[in-house]
């Protein structure tokens, strides 16, 4: 009787021998070559994603505001003065009142404490985040989301019990870690371009798919923060955090009983956390792929993300401080015009572009809008000159998708977890960087010129643009290289001119 070969999952050629084991006896089911309903699939996973964000949204500006108030409660108690608010913030604009004082106080505060609210998540979830992406890839990708909706609704329920009954800020350490030890909003990441992955082909395709996530992203958080501006307005900081919860509870049934999976393997073999380790960051070290590019993409991809990423949280305090002196309701406008715009910008960029340029070229003047963006914003001392900010940097959101699609189509087919967990590494450390950064940066600065850190975020995105130009380069130069993962990008009307 003869014998059925089974297939088997070879590791990369040049894995050191101690890490052989790693081979094992895993089925994956491609499901692009098969009858299901994608379509479908990307309806429920973009729902998913949009209830996600709105609930972090929500969580994250709510917590930034309700820090700021908080601490101009305590510091009017410290220094005897009547007049508190409950809800809302004094802001003067007289540099010499008694007011601008401890409005520079409370926001110092505030900036604080923030910095090590980031080390508190970011610390754990960088250790977490280095086993999921490639566990993902031996049990499927629902892991991925439901492990960072339930440390979020710990999270929340921290702040809300903590607003509610005034206990000591202090208490939020908790929630803080929790959410930190699931992974966070960068696991849920991994698993929507994992997942967005398993269901496309390289190429064009990707890279669309792949910006319409970061557009679904961008739509809910601008919807969320109009709506959220006018409920702490009308009813406090308690009301905020109990609707978060309650959406990250409705998307964890969507997640488990309706979202179908994307990465099917039916024999699971385990590994070792050494072996996960390296797993996840073969791609930058390993002569199978081009390392370079993955080394270039990879530090693009931290400039990009440490700026996108930490600029929201500097942004609320900016526009609290003076000369804006913003209530919540007119951030909440600010919130929505910057996301819409970033997101439809972005999606046209690389909808109407990717005919004639390959994906780097396109980052490249993504990166160009987003540089004027923030440096209009840093010398902004109204409304106007805010707004034109969002005008001008209307195009910066395709360059982070476009470095996601770029690597995605270094990748081996059946790796994707594991690189895109390599990338919220990446993506991770700078959450926990630019939370000590960019806030020290902005508190130590805001006596001398308001806007100085986001000189400094421009002088950073510059040297993106260098590295987008790097990219190109040696993606032209290894695009004919036999022994390396390339998926070429180049439009047609450019390959049929070189």
């Amino acid at each position: 009787m003869t014998k059925r070969k089974e297939e088997v999952r070879l590791p990369p050629v040049d894995m050191p021998v101690a890490d052989k084991s790693v081979i094992s006896d895993e089925k994956e089911t491609d499901l692009r070559d098969t009858n299901v309903n994608l379509g479908r699939r990307f309806h429920v996973i973009w729902g998913v994603l949009a209830l996600f964000v709105s609930s972090m949204m929500i969580i994250s500006s709510t917590y930034s505001q309700y820090l700021v108030a908080h601490f101009i409660k305590e510091v009017r108690l410290e220094w005897n003065i009547t007049e508190i608010s409950s809800t809302g913030t004094r802001c003067e604009a007289n540099t010499s009142s008694l007011s601008y004082t401890v409005m520079i106080e409370s926001q110092s505060r505030a900036a604080t404490i923030k910095m090590y609210l980031s080390m508190t998540s970011g610390i754990p979830s960088i250790v977490v985040i280095f086993l999921l992406g490639a566990f993902s890839d031996r049990v499927g990708r629902k892991v991925l989301f439901l492990l960072p909706v339930f440390g979020f609704i710990a999270m929340t329920v921290t702040y809300a019990v903590v607003s509610y009954w005034t206990l000591p800020i202090q208490f939020v350490y908790i929630g803080h870690f929790l959410e930190g030890i699931s992974g966070g909003f960068v696991t849920f990441l991994i698993g929507m371009f994992a997942y967005t992955s398993d269901l496309t082909k390289g190429g064009n395709s990707r890279s669309l798919r792949i910006t319409l996530v970061e557009t679904v992203i961008a739509f809910s958080l601008g919807v969320t923060d109009v709506a959220l501006g006018h409920v702490i307005h009308s009813w406090g900081y308690t009301i905020p955090f109990v609707v978060g919860t309650a959406l990250l509870f409705l998307d964890a049934g969507i997640i488990q009983f309706i979202l179908p999976e994307s990465h099917v393997v039916s024999t699971y073999t385990t590994l070792s956390v050494k072996q996960y380790f390296y797993s996840t960051f073969y791609f930058y070290f390993s002569k199978k792929v081009n390392r370079f590019l993955f080394q270039i993409g990879g530090c693009s991809f931290f400039i990009l993300a440490l700026i996108g990423l930490g600029k929201p949280s500097v942004d609320i305090l900016f526009m609290l401080n003076s000369p804006l002196c913003w209530d919540s309701v007119k951030i909440g406008y600010f919130g929505v015009a910057h996301r819409v715009s970033a997101a439809l910008g972005g999606l046209i960029l690389v909808t109407v572009l990717q005919r004639w340029l390959p994906d780097a070229k396109i980052a490249m003047l993504s990166t160009i809008s987003f540089f004027l963006g923030v440096v209009v914003q840093g010398f902004a001392w109204n409304d106007i000159l805010m707004f034109t900010s969002v005008t001008v940097g209307a195009f910066a959101s395709a360059a982070i998708s476009l470095v996601r699609a770029i690597l995605s189509k270094l990748t081996p087919q059946g790796q994707h977890g594991a690189m895109f967990g390599s990338v919220a590494v990446i993506e991770a450390i700078t959450m926990l960087t630019n939370g000590i950064v960019f806030n020290v940066i902005y508190r130590s600065t805001l006596s001398l010129f308001h806007g100085a850190v986001y000189m400094f975020m421009g002088g950073l995105l510059l040297v993106a643009v260098g590295l987008f130009i790097v990219l190109e380069r040696g993606k032209r130069r290894t695009a004919g290289n036999e022994n390396v993962q390339v998926v070429n990008d180049e439009p047609k009307e450019m390959k049929s001119h070189s």
